[in-house]
């Protein structure tokens, strides 16, 4: 019985399953020294839920992460500021894809690569990336904020890190992010 597949949202709690994500998640910024704190709230599918279920975090950066597929198969995860517009062509440019075409990347394919359902993508995801297939793309506006908010691998909670230690952590799962701005609507 795979419950992440069938996972109900209205649950108040992760599955196991997700909680030995996380465990792994956190152990892992955990032995790289990266300092986080870790909010606990109900299970949230958007940004406007995840910023209903947050305190007030002055000089916050709220992620919203994309995963991404392009025309000829490459795998991108997007991670950018929750207000930023994330246009998929200007990407597919930026990323020097002769294509001109990504899009969003089916839910089978991101529990496969990333081991995490929608609702639930994270940087952090990463770790599962075994054959690092994924081209990490991170908006640029993170790299020296004092707080980025993003999931620990399930939507039950939400980690707050440094922009540069995310870019630290990132390096240290060997998906040295590529910082693109984007632009803030």
């Amino acid at each position: 019985d795979d419950k992440s597949k069938n996972h109900n949202s209205t649950e108040s709690n992760p599955s196991e399953e997700e909680r030995n994500s996380e465990t792994v998640a956190l152990a892992f910024l955990d032995k790289c020294n990266i300092k986080y704190s870790i909010i606990r709230h109900p299970p949230v599918m958007n940004i406007p839920e995840q910023r209903g279920a947050l305190p007030n975090i002055p000089n916050s950066i709220l992620l919203k992460n994309l995963f991404l597929k392009e025309k000829k198969g490459s795998i991108i995860l997007v991670s950018a500021h929750a207000d930023a517009k994330v246009d998929l062509k200007i990407l597919a440019k930026q990323l020097q894809f002769a294509s001109g075409s990504i899009r969003f990347a089916p839910p089978e394919l991101l529990e496969e690569v990333l081991c995490v359902r929608g609702g639930a993508v994270t940087p952090l995801a990463l770790l599962n990336d075994k054959e690092k297939k994924v081209i990490f793309v991170l908006d640029s506006c993170v790299k020296d904020a004092p707080c980025v908010l993003f999931h620990p691998n399930h939507n039950y909670a939400t980690l707050q890190v440094s922009g540069n230690e995310l870019i630290r952590a990132a390096e240290e799962m060997s998906h040295s992010p590529k910082l693109i701005d984007f632009e803030i609507s």
